[in-house]
C-alpha cells in the first residue's frame, strides 16, 4: 500500500540497486561506463604523451653519456619516476573525478607522494653533484699544489745554475777558499 499523492515508479531504483556490481554507493571500486574523469582524453594525451616520450629518451641517452656512475643512477631513477608521475597524472585526470571519493582520495595521494620523492631525488641528485664537485676541485688544487711545488723547485735550480755560471772563479773569491783555522 503507498501513501496518497504517491505513485509507484516501477524503472526508479535506490542508488546501491543502480551500482554494478561490486561497487558501492559512492563508486569507489568501480565506475558507471558513461562516466568521464576531469578532463577528456583529447586534453590530456597530446600534453602528456611527449612528456613521457622526451623523459624515456633522456633516460636512455644518460646511459650512453660518459659521467660519474652515482649520477647516471640517480638521474636514471629520476627519469623513470617522472615517466610513471606523469603517466598516473594522465590516467587520474581521464578516469577519475571527484565523485569517487575514496579512489580519488588514493590515487591523488599517490601522485602527491610521486612528486614529492621526484623532488627528493633532484635534491639528492643536487647534493651528490656537490659532493662531486667537491672532489674534484680538492683534486685540483692538489694537482696545482704539485705543479706550483715542482715549477718552485724547476725556478730554484735554474736560479741557482745562473748564480753558479756567473760567479767569479779567481782565487780570492771567499767561497772558493778551503776552511782555514
Amino acid at each position: 500500500m503507498q501513501a496518497p499523492g504517491t505513485e509507484a515508479n516501477p524503472t526508479s531504483t535506490t542508488t546501491a540497486q543502480a551500482a554494478p556490481t561490486g561497487a558501492s554507493s559512492s563508486g569507489t571500486l568501480s565506475q558507471p561506463a558513461s562516466h568521464t574523469g576531469t578532463l577528456s582524453a583529447a586534453v590530456v594525451l597530446p600534453i602528456a604523451m611527449p612528456i613521457m616520450i622526451l623523459a624515456g629518451v633522456y633516460t636512455l641517452m644518460i646511459q650512453r653519456r660518459p659521467m660519474p656512475a652515482s649520477r647516471r643512477r640517480i638521474r636514471t631513477a629520476t627519469g623513470m619516476m617522472l615517466i610513471c608521475t606523469v603517466g598516473l597524472m594522465a590516467f587520474n585526470l581521464m578516469n577519475v573525478s571527484a565523485a569517487q571519493h575514496r579512489t580519488f582520495l588514493i590515487l591523488w595521494t599517490v601522485l602527491i607522494a610521486m612528486v614529492a620523492l621526484l623532488l627528493l631525488l633532484a635534491a639528492l641528485d643536487m647534493l651528490n653533484t656537490l659532493r662531486l664537485y667537491v672532489g674534484h676541485r680538492s683534486q685540483l688544487a692538489e694537482a696545482s699544489a704539485a705543479n706550483l711545488i715542482l715549477e718552485l723547485r724547476k725556478a730554484q735550480r735554474e736560479a741557482a745554475k745562473a748564480r753558479d755560471s756567473a760567479a767569479p772563479t779567481n782565487d780570492h773569491d771567499e767561497r772558493n777558499r778551503p776552511n782555514q783555522p
